[in-house]
């Protein structure tokens, strides 16, 4: 005992190697349908679904032996995804550790994953698995997409054959990854493509992508890019589009049940994301479109537009309803990718707005104008009012001898950060101090006491 208690270390450490562990765990025919999900505050992820499972644990604390199996059958989530079988199994055995799993959809294979890792469970308890190796193969060997048809609304006419892998390797701490796809004979509503393929790297700290697609019509589109991890570092992104078939919305969007049109577009990202820079040239001709809630159309859709030094230009925007007419145009200036300032005119005569039984014919002249800062980057510039926290006012103080600097920003997090509880016993109480921003610029807090008729003037 004494030696024991001398060197504690060595100690545990001879008995974490030669203590035996055991345990197991069963379960057998639990139904997702009852499992009270909203009662602890959680979204209920599926509909429906049957789960077995069983684990059982050997071997001593420094090298235990592990093996779980999990089965999952008849989950569906209402409107979403239906008929999903899952099978994984786990297994740990001299720090080998071991990964296959398989989901079926409506029947079919859809994905096969096979994973390998090497866990040393005295260094996963002091914290240092992140630089074990790692090994994951994940494919989709040829799934029919028809077999998707009627699960949505939007993929009732969907086909194509889809293949695709995906391989991980490297560590935790820095893993590598490499993914192909293509999809043959794709059909999406109205619009067909010989093929669409896509390819993506994860290098380092550097995730590249590729997209290519070609219609039965001729239309193409082809987009790649390289983003970095670091949000200060550059990147660069593009995207070519030429007469593409814009009917292929109407099988990815569940709102719309019909599309049609031409675009041609040239897009091109670079800078960073912390700054990014935009040139950009947008045109769609002969357009139409239907919401799915109503058959009412949308058509002759005219559209151009451009981005160029910072510059958002609509040349051209033509939409008519009915025998009226939408048609508008304008600037605004942008920073990094969100408008800051601009105006923009639009004009209607007799434009049929319809929805159900419900129509209305608009007639008027519309000016837009855009002022303010992104949200990211608002400073003490933007002109707000209304009610904030300041800390320590004086009871009786009548002038603003206390005032505090107020910008936008600051009176958000301020506001937000107020507890409930808080305002609701502030505004039963008319005489209580509080601060308003109440200059434009570089805005400050200013003093001063709110009373019955002014409290609902101010906020």
């Amino acid at each position: 005992m004494r030696r024991a208690l001398a060197h504690p270390a060595a100690t545990w450490s001879a008995a974490r190697t030669a203590s035996p562990v055991k345990g197991s765990v069963v379960v057998k025919q639990i139904d997702l349908a009852r499992i009270p999900f909203e009662y602890v505050g959680l979204t209920r992820p599926v509909t429906t679904g049957v789960i077995d499972a069983s684990g059982t644990l050997t071997g001593t604390l420094a090298a235990p032996a592990l093996k779980v199996r999990l089965q999952a059958k008849g989950v569906s989530r209402e409107a979403v995804v239906d008929q999903v079988e899952l099978s994984l199994a786990l297994e740990l055995l001299d720090r080998e550790l071991q990964l296959t799993a398989g989901v079926e959809l409506r029947g079919q294979r859809l994905v096969s994953a096979v994973g390998r890792s090497t866990i040393d469970v005295p260094r996963l308890v002091a914290g240092q698995w992140r630089e074990a190796p790692v090994t994951l193969d994940v494919t989709v060997p040829g799934y029919d997409l028809a077999r998707l048809r009627g699960m949505q609304p939007q993929l009732d006419a969907l086909a194509g054959k889809l293949d695709a892998a995906l391989r991980v390797t490297g560590s935790y701490r820095r893993p590598s990854a490499h993914a192909t796809g293509a999809i043959k004979d794709l059909q999406l509503a109205a619009a067909r493509f010989h093929h669409v393929s896509l390819k993506g790297d994860l290098e380092g700290t550097h995730v590249t992508a590729q997209i290519d697609a070609a219609q039965t019509t001729g239309g193409t589109l082809r987009a790649d890019g390289t983003m970095p991890l670091d949000r200060a570092a550059p990147w660069r992104m593009a995207l070519s589009a030429t007469r593409l078939d814009l009917g292929f919305l109407a099988g990815a969007l569940r709102d719309l049940r019909s599309v049609k049109g031409a675009l041609d577009a040239r897009v091109a990202i670079a800078g960073s994301r912390a700054a990014p820079t935009l040139e950009a040239h947008v045109q769609v001709r002969d357009g139409a479109f239907q919401l799915r809630i109503d058959p009412h159309p949308y058509d002759r859709i005219q559209l151009d537009a451009s981005v160029h030094a910072g510059v958002l230009s609509l040349t051209t925007l033509k939409v008519a309803s009915g025998k009226g007419t939408l048609s508008a145009k304008g600037q605004a200036q942008l920073r990094g990718l969100l408008p800051v300032q601009g105006d923009f005119n639009a004009e209607t005569h007799h434009f049929a707005l319809v929805l159900g039984s419900l129509a209305a014919w608009l007639d008027s002249d519309l000016r837009v104008r855009v002022t303010g800062t992104p949200r990211s980057s608002a400073r003490g510039s933007t002109s707000r009012r209304g009610w904030c926290s300041c800390p320590r006012w004086p009871r009786r103080a009548r002038s603003t001898r206390s005032a505090v600097p107020c910008t936008s920003s600051s009176w958000t997090s301020r506001r937000a950060a107020r507890p409930a509880r808080a305002r609701r016993r502030r505004a039963a109480r008319p005489g209580a101090w509080a601060c308003t921003c109440i200059s434009r610029g570089p805005s400050t807090c200013a003093a001063r006491r709110r009373t019955p008729s002014s409290r609902g003037a101010s906020s």
